[in-house]
């Protein structure tokens, strides 16, 4: 596999915006009604998130953000182009411009040119997101949506926001948050989540951090049991119901 931070002017944000969907369909679902309108307003929110970071870096701001996304992408796509560049025992390069606040790049090559049309029009097969330390504020969550997207989005976002800041785990400076992680239906079954996981785990390890920490819905119980296969442990337990909606949520942790 191959990763790469995100960035709409290269990748297929449709296609991401559909795994972000698939990873809590349920509740966008509840909140946007229909699939079309839910993935609709998730791309709406990766763009002007994208333009936020320009707009920051070009203003020499600190970025508002702790968390990273990233595509991932079968490098079995890329044979025959910078082969030397592009292997390293299943996993590679998450190219991250953000090193120095998030200090968890998985990089083993940096010299891979992203500008390769080619090399970037390959198809995503996965995303991951990864936060480190405590996630953004959920006022700041919320102010941004407020002032970056259409009232009824982010209404909608807000809410979203605020059961998770109900059921979500604690998180600690020292922690690594796996926020995201969705694989291609098509791929799925051949541990490619497993081995992404365990690379986060190692990475976190290299990097001093004392724990990496998920959230799993307690209605997925095969996605809790295959975290447990890995060696995460269950810690605490989190339930929230409003306006008559239900959200659970299982918080899981490896300790380093």
């Amino acid at each position: 596999m191959i990763f790469e931070e995100f960035n709409p002017k290269i990748h297929n944000y449709h296609k991401v915006a559909e795994f972000i969907y698939s990873v809590d369909f349920r509740t966008y679902d509840e909140v946007f009604k229909t699939k079309e309108n839910a993935i609709s307003s998730i791309e709406d929110l990766l763009l002007i998130g994208e333009e936020d970071s320009e707009d920051s870096e070009d203003n020499n701001d600190i970025d508002r953000s702790n968390s990273r996304l990233y595509v991932v992408l079968d490098d079995n796509d890329f044979e025959g182009l910078n082969s030397d560049n592009t292997k390293d025992n299943g996993i590679n390069n998450i190219r991250d411009k953000y090193n120095n606040s998030i200090d968890i790049s998985l990089d083993v090559d940096n010299e891979t040119n992203i500008e390769n049309s080619q090399y970037n029009s390959k198809n995503i097969i996965g995303i991951l997101q990864i936060v480190k330390g405590k996630k953004e504020s959920l006022f700041g969550d919320i102010l941004f949506v407020m002032t970056k997207l259409k009232s009824f989005q982010a209404l909608r976002f807000s809410y979203i926001y605020f059961l998770d800041s109900l059921v979500l785990a604690n998180l600690n400076e020292d922690d690594l948050y796996i926020a995201e992680i969705a694989i291609d239906e098509c791929k799925r079954g051949k541990g490619l989540g497993t081995q992404i996981i365990k690379k986060v785990i190692k990475k976190a390890k290299e990097k001093g951090y004392k724990r990496v920490v998920l959230d799993t819905d307690l209605r997925n119980t095969g996605a809790a049991k295959l975290y447990e296969s890995i060696g995460f442990k269950k810690f605490d337990e989190k339930c929230a119901k409003l306006l008559k909606k239900d959200r659970g949520m299982c918080n899981m942790e490896y300790i380093l």
